[in-house]
């Protein structure tokens, strides 16, 4: 499982964000989010935990350490090699704004029939 402390940076660089961004969203200095990304600190607050996880749209688990790399490992038999492309995309859902995250859950909720007719739509004028 990758370091703590490199999922932190990674994370952050991949979002655009600086460690000024991360600091004023958790509430603590700039020099530590350095010394978290260094692994200077290793053990944080709860409450820095659950910050630092949704400015970073990620699981507190994989801040404490808890989540597989393999972000699909705990589904057992619901994902297979198969399905790159659901896993493609849940990843891609995860790094999404709340917004989007919200119109995907929107769209998830509806009735089948719903969903049917959203797709010819869509089909029909973007694809």
């Amino acid at each position: 499982m990758e370091e703590i402390k490199n999922i932190l940076k990674s994370r952050r660089t991949e979002l655009g964000l600086t460690m000024l961004d991360i600091a004023k969203a958790v509430g603590v200095s700039e020099a530590t989010v350095s010394r978290w990304e260094s692994g200077d600190i290793a053990d944080m607050k709860r409450s820095r935990i659950a910050a630092l996880a949704k400015i970073l749209k990620i699981s507190p688990n994989v801040i404490m350490g808890w989540k597989e790399e393999d972000s699909f490992k705990s589904y057992g038999s619901l994902l297979d090699t198969d399905d790159e492309d659901i896993i493609e995309l849940v990843q891609s859902i995860i790094k999404s704004s709340e917004e989007d995250i919200k119109l995907v859950k929107k769209i998830i909720d509806l009735s089948s029939e719903q969903k049917s007719k959203l797709k010819i739509i869509i089909e029909s004028n973007i694809i």
